[in-house]
């Protein structure tokens, strides 16, 4: 909870900043720090629970359970005394919550039976199809299905939260607000998109990240597969 308020002052913060400076804008030009923002963000956290304490309205938690349609259906078939195949031992099979915790397939049939779902359709490589409309920030239902489905910095050998969602071609460029055009990252590797290194996703699904020279960043470079760097 804590987490998705600080993400909310972080996200007015860089709104107000992309009306003073356009493209311009970065890190450097956001109105607080980070502390005054968690700051902030926790003092959000009490003055909401005070309100629905006062109002008489229960808050509700959420937990988003991520989970690949054929377990799904397997596990709910035989949740209905079905007798289903067993699932692909080869197949991209995964339950877990949007955090990355792994939860027992069959815990997210009860949640879905007690609770509410959200549908969200990917390929075969994890690129969400259908959720992406044109605007200039990702935000809401969007930016949620994609930090949930790559909780971990898309960048190689880093293991930080996604916090942030970018694009891999630029707004500027006429990069798409879609989500065949993004990624989930930390803060610092999308600081790294302003000194000229680039990022884009291979037909394989796989992350390539490029330095500004052009050269390819990690062992894929020249071994697997051989990309054109995205251009400049």
């Amino acid at each position: 909870m804590f987490a998705a308020y600080c993400d909310s002052e972080f996200m007015a913060d860089w709104q107000t900043a992309m009306v003073q400076h356009g493209e311009d804008t970065d890190t450097s030009k956001l109105a607080r720090t980070p502390a005054q923002r968690r700051a902030d963000a926790l003092h959000a956290v009490f003055i909401a629970a005070a309100a629905a304490r006062h109002s008489g309205e229960e808050s509700t938690p959420t937990v988003g359970v991520v989970v690949d349609a054929e377990t799904f259906e397997h596990h709910l078939a035989a949740a209905a005394g079905g007798s289903p195949a067993p699932l692909d031992a080869n197949g991209n099979h995964f339950c877990r919550t949007a955090a990355g915790v792994a939860v027992d397939p069959r815990d997210a049939i009860v949640a879905a039976l007690a609770g509410q779902v959200r549908r969200v359709v990917i390929d075969s490589t994890g690129v969400i199809v259908n959720m992406g409309r044109r605007q200039r920030l990702f935000t809401g239902a969007v930016r949620d299905a994609i930090l949930a489905l790559q909780p971990w910095c898309m960048w190689t050998g880093c293991r930080a939260r996604s916090r942030q969602v970018d694009h891999l071609l630029p707004w500027a460029r006429g990069g798409l607000t879609d989500t065949a055009n993004a990624g989930g990252v930390c803060g610092h590797h999308n600081r790294w998109r302003t000194r000229g290194y680039r990022t884009c996703r291979g037909p394989d699904g796989e992350w390539h990240h490029y330095r500004p020279d052009g050269t390819e960043i990690g062992w894929r470079d020249g071994h697997l597969t051989r990309l054109r760097p995205p251009a400049a």
